[in-house]
């Protein structure tokens, strides 16, 4: 009898990790142990990136949606922390996270502090002539402030602090896409140049906030 309780307590488990993997995660390994548990909170954008939606709800979701993936991190659903106005969470001050709930053991914080797109022609350090097609290609030049911070103790410490940045190619085409037509959360977005790159630069992100998010947490 209790063989049998204990089989149907590890398939309500193992089904309700399994539902809906792209907004919830399960919080154990396979052989019993806790993840990091992880509060995401929204990103800052602090670019003047001219674009129909937000780059700070597009970025969070993917982010989460690839931490959640990777399958190393718990995040908890309905977990949102909101930061006030009135707080700069990259600053030395971490008294605001006396609000954090004692779930919680690590919290990462994001800011984009560049996204913007720079003409091949003016990435040459030579003032080379280039065709006129060759021109209207571009650079995706992006950076991210990333910082983790340790809360599992009763005095909170900041384990990463770092600037990530890339720069993306994007060639000439015969008619570039229109974004005020092509938004974010669209098939036709997924497959455009701007798509691809962000989800690119999340994957990225992701990874390396996973890798020391785990190190940390087997220590």
């Amino acid at each position: 009898m209790i063989h049998f309780i204990y089989s149907i307590l590890c398939f309500l488990l193992l089904t309700g990790c399994q539902s809906n993997k792209e907004e919830s995660s399960c919080r154990f390994y396979d052989d019993g142990k806790a993840k990091p548990t992880v509060t995401l909170i929204p990103i800052i954008d602090s670019t003047c990136y001219d674009i129909p939606w937000s780059l700070s709800e597009e970025f969070t979701h993917m982010i989460k949606k690839n931490l959640i993936k990777n399958g190393n991190i718990y995040i908890p659903q309905n977990n949102e922390f909101i930061l006030s106005s009135t707080i700069n969470p990259f600053s030395n001050n971490l008294s605001w996270l006396k609000d954090k709930t004692e779930d919680e053991e690590f919290i990462i914080l994001l800011e984009l502090i560049e996204h913007k797109e720079v003409p091949i022609s003016k990435t040459m350090k030579k003032a080379i002539k280039l065709p006129e097609s060759k021109k209207r290609a571009y650079n995706l030049d992006m950076a991210m402030r990333i910082r983790v911070i340790d809360v599992r103790k009763t005095t909170p410490k900041i384990i990463m602090q770092e600037k990530i940045e890339d720069s993306f190619y994007v060639p000439n085409n015969i008619e570039r896409t229109n974004y005020n037509i092509t938004t974010y959360g669209t098939h036709e977005y997924k497959s455009s140049p701007m798509g691809k790159i962000h989800k690119k630069f999340s994957q990225k992100l992701t990874k390396r906030i996973s890798d020391y998010i785990s190190i940390a947490k087997s220590r």
